[in-house]
């Protein structure tokens, strides 16, 4: 069975709801109906459940999902109220991109080539779906502008799947242009600098990932202030810098989806699309191709385990958001690396900074009291 099994079992609209799958920053992940047809509810904390901001956010995920039928997207089942907003989505039985990678990566066997760009052509699919999603006034104008390996999920058969369209943004929202949040090492610079979110910034944001797949290093890593400054700026090595014979038909389309100007990249997820089918058919990849890679790493991974005392853990959903785990040396470091995580609210990218000096100051306060007491006594 998957997850946590709940002391108290309950309905969430009308949905028997057993185990605790996940806990995000702004909701729980609960499984439901784990004995017949199993489905995911996702349900907002109730601590933000009188945050007007955030409910509207929430309720605009539904709404969202709702609009979407693609096989490389996550299916909306129903959203509500029952004691709280919630989602109910398909349940996949599957893993994150970057545990996959990082399995691989253990076992001395890192993602083919072919299968990166296998998965990069039905990541490109998916969002080609909802970047062109209409309604009847219109284009929806959908931006997930969260794509980063912990949204794409591997399911059976290597099927990837597009999930948590928790903070994107389509045309009906009134907080439209007002919030920023993301993943600090997936944001494109127009994200950074708090211009105009379009279907590229999902483009570029897919870039890091494409790069960080077939590179076999992370793209943007280190402090805040020097991974905002490198996205802004173009501060990009080849691809072909870092690994050794390179493709360079990938390289270049790599090098496209993470221009620094939205106007310099594809335009959108179909227009990608067309570029990955373009790349030579030695670099295409097939669905099979991928379910037999997945099947073998777990497999291996179930055998070690079995045979050694390594452990082959599911991360903390701390590690999940904080680390692609997909190289070697500090690149497996998950305690190295500082990615800032903005979430929702209007929170600056750095405002991690002020709360560390905040820290700091207080516990040099803190300090010298202590000092002060303890020479008085």
């Amino acid at each position: 069975m998957f997850g946590t099994a709940l002391d108290k079992p309950h309905t969430v609209g009308g949905v028997s709801v057993t185990h605790l799958l996940n806990t995000g920053g702004m909701a729980n992940i609960y499984l439901g109906n784990a004995e017949t047809s199993p489905v995911v509810i996702k349900r907002l904390k109730r601590k933000y459940q009188k945050d007007d901001r955030i409910v509207q956010m929430f309720r605009d995920e539904g709404r969202i999902l709702s609009e979407l039928n693609h096989p490389q997207i996550v299916s909306f089942h129903q959203a509500g109220e029952d004691e709280g907003p919630f989602i109910e989505m398909d349940f996949i039985d599957g893993q994150q991109l970057n545990v996959v990678c990082r399995k691989g990566i253990h076992q001395d066997r890192f993602l083919p080539t072919s299968v990166a760009v296998a998965l990069m052509a039905d990541a490109a699919s998916g969002l080609a779906h909802f970047h062109s999603a209409k309604d009847d006034e219109g284009d929806l104008e959908i931006v997930h502008c969260d794509i980063s390996p912990t949204n794409l999920l591997l399911g059976k058969g290597g099927k990837l799947s597009i999930i948590d369209f928790g903070i994107a943004q389509a045309r009906f929202q009134s907080t439209r242009g007002r919030v920023f949040p993301g993943k600090l090492s997936y944001m494109a610079p127009e994200q950074v600098n708090r211009q105009k979110i379009t279907a590229r910034t999902d483009i570029f944001a897919l870039g890091v990932v494409f790069y960080e797949i077939t590179v076999g290093q992370r793209l943007f890593r280190g402090k805040a202030k020097d991974v905002a400054r490198r996205i802004t700026t173009g501060e990009i090595p080849r691809p072909s810098e870092r690994k050794k014979d390179f493709p360079p038909a990938l390289e270049e389309l790599i090098l496209k989806m993470l221009e620094v100007s939205p106007e310099d990249r594809f335009h959108g997820g179909a227009e990608l699309a067309e570029g990955i089918a373009s790349l030579p058919k030695s670099l295409q990849g097939s669905r099979e191709e991928v379910s037999d890679y997945v099947s073998l790493v777990n497999e291996e991974g179930s055998r070690r385990r079995r045979t050694t005392t390594w452990s082959d853990a599911r991360p903390s959903t701390t590690q999940l958001e904080q680390v692609l785990t997909v190289g070697k040396g500090d690149f497996m470091d998950v305690a190295a690396d500082r990615e800032t995580v903005v979430e929702q609210t209007d929170i600056e990218p750095r405002s991690y900074e002020v709360s560390a000096a905040v820290f700091v100051v207080l516990a040099l306060v803190v300090g010298i009291l202590v000092f002060v007491l303890f020479a008085l006594a």
